[in-house]
């Protein structure tokens, strides 16, 4: 069942939903946190923090998870762990940055500049690295 709904366009749908009203409402205690002068670091560091605790806790009780998690770490590649990382360090670097604006403009300006700078950008990358010809 699960992954029917996954499979599907409404299930598509319902994520994207779930993962915007998640993000912005996670921006706006991350902005309510930074107004009390709590660092940036002090954030990450306790939602890092978080997300290490319940990667483990799902690792101990369900085996199945375990054992994939096992698994697909002996076949990720050196430049696989390499590109994640420097990922993570670009997005922690960009979550410094992120909530110094936070703190200037609000969560509701910096979502909406998110969307539509996002949009045009997303847009661009597709226009000109897809093989369909849109003209």
């Amino acid at each position: 069942m699960y992954t029917d709904i996954i499979k599907s366009k409404i299930g598509l749908v319902l994520i994207i939903i779930l993962a915007t009203v998640i993000s912005i409402n996670a921006s706006r205690v991350d902005e309510s946190i930074l107004k009390n002068n709590i660092s940036t670091s002090t954030i990450l560091f306790t939602e890092g923090l978080f997300f290490l605790i319940s990667i483990i806790i799902s690792a101990l009780v369900m085996p199945d998870i375990r054992k994939k998690m096992l698994s697909d770490m002996k076949k990720l590649t050196y430049t696989n762990i390499a590109m994640l990382g420097f990922y993570s360090l670009v997005g922690i670097g960009i979550a410094f940055i992120a909530n110094d604006a936070l703190l200037h403009h609000g969560t509701d300006e910096v979502k909406m500049f998110e969307l539509i700078v996002g949009f045009l950008i997303t847009g661009l990358i597709y226009f000109f690295t897809t093989n369909k010809n849109y003209l």
